[in-house]
């Protein structure tokens, strides 16, 4: 195999000043990239690892972190899909790097990636491209609808090859799955019986150690280690439901190294690495101090109140959320460090709560809050729309999404809404970035 050495962005950004590559990433590709067919952008001596992205942002980002930690793993360099989600965003396509500092990720470990973008243009009408066909295997029993493959004339053939492990959605059985010999004969034996050809990447690839090639699979959702957890349960703390057992509950606690106890994997080999762009830290950053009325940020309790879909979702359609009171009572213990802290407080500025909601229509619940003598971030009366739309045109949605989750990391602490992937990705950063404690808020059992 071609050397994969991870060089880092030091390497590939001196390279791009020096005017030799076109973007980071590029000798990861042929120089024809990028290509009318993936094909004609892949090197063949190299190894890659593709999968198609899902859900909103927070569930695109949290992917993609699993995607490039199974290809660090398994020594291949990971294909960023697109991200598309007309139910959250609109019709918009964007890359990764559109929100998310990838070079200083690159920059930071290492890791060697490039996005679909590089690789292939996009062409979601299907009239600019060659139509590439490729098997994908079935990676989540979840999810395996194709969501921005498509936006690149990329037709998934889904193939469902038993994994060689008891826990079958953990890193381990993923790896074993990639260099197990049987695989492309499986997805042989599988093609064969249902009358048609094997797609042209399980008939390139060289399955062996020194071989290259496109392994893809349909979604990479929530994975851990084996050693993670004994059992399944109901909540494993930060990244979903139906997980294994957290490992701080673990009988194998004691033989996990710290990056491993309690959170997946993917988090602290990736995704704590992952910032937001300068262009969204601006507006994050101004829509902050616009509504503190500060100059320089004070103490932050930031809160995200999610309610949004968790309506629609309830069967009841009452007390299908939280209350304000709850938050507040999550949210007392959490300033209360701010008093034990070395700097006496009389010499620091007040510490403040500040808040972020995705909901703009219940009158009497923001009240609520406002009663509570917190500060919620207004985008209305900011116009952070208009400055949304100026920036980032047709993907302003998307900013906006990222925009909120930049404020929620800038709290000292941070309280949140149990079940909402923002307010998991927001307790990782408030813990790993600032040193934090986090607290969540149950819904109402109905």
């Amino acid at each position: 195999m071609a050397s994969t050495t991870y060089t880092g962005c030091r390497y590939f950004c001196r390279k791009i000043r020096e005017g030799a590559l076109r973007f980071p990433g590029e000798e990861l590709l042929l120089p024809t990239a990028p290509a009318l067919s993936i094909y004609d952008s892949l090197d063949p001596q190299l190894r890659y690892l593709i999968a198609d992205s899902w859900s909103g942002l927070s569930g695109q980002i949290t992917s993609a972190f699993a995607l490039l930690y199974l290809a660090q793993q398994t020594q291949r360099i990971a294909i960023l899909p697109s991200w598309h989600d007309e139910g959250h965003y609109g019709d918009s396509i964007i890359p990764m790097s559109l929100l998310f500092d990838l070079e200083g990720l690159r920059e930071a470990t290492g890791l060697l990636f490039v996005e679909l973008d590089d690789v292939k243009p996009q062409d979601p009408h299907h009239v600019n491209t060659t139509m590439d066909e490729i098997g994908c295997y079935r990676a989540s029993p979840w999810f395996d609808i194709p969501l921005s493959l498509p936006d690149h004339n990329i037709h998934q053939t889904i193939l469902t090859i038993p994994l060689p492990s008891e826990t079958p959605w953990s890193y381990e059985s993923f790896t074993l799955f990639d260099f197990s010999p049987s695989r492309l004969s499986l997805a042989a034996t599988q093609a064969s019986s249902n009358g048609w050809s094997l797609p042209r990447n399980m008939v390139e690839e060289d399955p062996s150690p020194q071989g290259g090639g496109l392994l893809c699979y349909t979604n990479l959702w929530d994975l851990g280690h084996v050693a993670g957890g004994v059992r399944r349960v109901e909540e494993n703390g930060h990244f979903g439901n139906g997980g294994f057992e957290s490992a701080k509950e673990s009988r194998m606690v004691g033989l996990l190294k710290a990056d491993l106890k309690g959170v997946h994997p993917e988090w602290w080999h990736v995704g704590r690495f992952v910032d937001f762009t300068p262009e969204i830290w601006d507006i994050a950053l101004s829509s902050v101090y616009e509504t503190l009325e500060v100059d320089v940020l004070p103490p932050l309790v930031t809160v995200h109140l999610r309610r949004g879909d968790f309506l629609s979702w309830c069967p009841q359609q009452q007390n299908c959320t939280p209350p304000a009171s709850d938050y507040a009572a999550a949210v007392k213990p959490l300033l209360s460090l701010f008093n034990s802290s070395i700097i006496p407080f009389s010499s620091s500025p007040r510490p403040r709560v500040l808040v972020t909601t995705d909901e703009t229509t219940d009158m009497d619940f923001l009240a609520s809050i406002d009663q509570l003598g917190w500060d919620r971030i207004n985008h209305t009366r900011l116009g952070t729309e208009r400055k949304l739309r100026e920036a980032y045109g047709e993907a302003w949605r998307w900013a906006d999404s990222a925009v909120d989750q930049a404020i929620l990391s800038l709290g000292q602490h941070f309280v949140g809404t149990r079940g909402s992937q923002v307010t998991q990705l927001s307790q990782l950063r408030v813990e790993s970035w600032n040193g934090g404690q986090t607290a969540v808020v149950d819904r109402p059992a109905n």
